[in-house]
């Protein structure tokens, strides 16, 4: 066989098998692509879907805290944290507890506590006895040892403690609220 008889074969067996396989990848492309189309569409409708709900639930947050802000602006109780938070605690509790003596700076060794126990910002006391003892505190000192035992100290002795955090609004009814019904507990 010469060398035009084996271009002319080959050219021929490749052609055919060439147009065999070109056929074939356009059925199967043809039935693949359906395929692959009918799987995709529910997902592409539950990804839209849950596109949509994410911004509905995005817009109903918005909402949310719009609505808590309005509740807040409403006077709901004047913010206890702007200017000196430790000023404006002390005038709370001058006015709304003025039925009981007011401390301040006390040594949990007062009552037993250890001498690493931080000192409480405030104690409420009747008749010379400690009812309440209050501590405001940055948020990361509550778990401090100095903070746990003076809270320890308190638990000890059935002495109510009420811990608030300054880098929180602390509105004066949500104060004087909490601090009414751990004295009445």
């Amino acid at each position: 066989m010469g060398f035009f008889d084996k271009v002319i074969k080959n050219g021929i067996g490749n052609g055919i098998s060439n147009g065999i396989s070109n056929g074939i990848s356009s059925v199967l492309e043809g039935k693949v692509g359906e395929k692959l189309t009918e799987a995709m569409t529910p997902l592409s409708d539950a990804v839209s879907r849950m596109a949509d709900n994410a911004t509905a639930f995005a817009d109903a947050q918005d909402e949310a805290v719009k609505n808590y802000q309005d509740q807040s602006a409403a006077g709901s109780g004047e913010c206890l944290i702007d200017g000196n938070v430790e000023a404006n605690f002390l005038t709370v509790l001058r006015t709304d507890f003025a039925d009981y003596e007011l401390r301040q700076n006390v040594s949990p060794m007062e009552i037993g506590g250890s001498n690493v126990a931080r000192n409480y910002t405030f104690g409420l006391y009747q008749s010379g006895i400690p009812k309440a003892f209050i501590m405001l505190t940055p948020h990361n000192r509550y778990q401090n040892r100095p903070f746990r035992d003076a809270k320890s100290a308190c638990k000890g002795n059935g002495i109510v403690f009420l811990n608030f955090f300054t880098h929180f609004s602390n509105e004066k009814t949500y104060v004087v609220n909490r601090i009414r019904t751990a004295l009445n507990g």
